[in-house]
């Protein structure tokens, strides 16, 4: 039975040390008592210590998880991005076929085709050839332009200088020189 608060007031301590100290078993079995509950605090103490630093660090490490997750995301993301780029047209020859492609699909003659200068940055890299046109019509013309535009390859026209023919007739011939460059991405 374990006694109250009020009982323990009014014990008698020199009564419980001078019965302890006739007594040895039972100093002995009080003294381990002691003991024992100073082990177990220190335990409990030591416990409560490696569980703080137990969820410290594994806060630490799901803060760097998430930090490692985010930038594998962001690669991904980076990849699909440069992915769905249009690639661009590598040499001469894959370049002036799928310009006179065009043309031809749209009736639009290629005058002239002159492979111009190639450039290079850090991200790109960039091919240009100087194009001579001529179209019957302003739709077939338009029809070319819409073509490049729309090419599943990197193109971009980088200037276009046009002039028409001076006839009276309702359609008139169109020519145009233009600057057309393909562009690459470098990964």
């Amino acid at each position: 039975m374990i006694p109250d608060l009020e009982t323990l007031r009014n014990m008698d301590l020199k009564a419980v040390t001078a019965q302890l100290l006739t007594r040895k078993d039972l100093l002995a079995q009080v003294v381990v008592s002691a003991v024992a509950l100073c082990i177990l605090g220190f335990l409990v103490k030591y416990y409560l210590t490696e569980r703080q630093q137990y969820s410290q660090q594994n806060s630490q490490l799901n803060s760097k998880t998430g930090t490692i997750q985010a930038y594998e995301d962001n690669q991904k993301t980076l990849q699909k991005f440069l992915d769905e780029i249009p690639k661009e047209l590598e040499d001469e020859e894959q370049f002036s076929s799928h310009i006179a492609d065009f043309a031809s699909r749209t009736n639009v003659s290629i005058i002239s085709f002159s492979p111009g200068m190639k450039s290079s940055g850090e991200f790109y890299r960039t091919s240009t050839a100087h194009v001579s046109v001529r179209a019957s019509t302003y739709k077939d013309f338009l029809n070319f332009i819409k073509m490049l535009e729309g090419s599943p390859f990197a193109l971009r026209i980088d200037s276009c200088e046009m002039s028409a023919s001076m006839d009276n007739t309702s359609d008139r011939e169109i020519q145009a020189l233009m600057a057309i460059s393909t562009v690459g991405i470098k990964k």
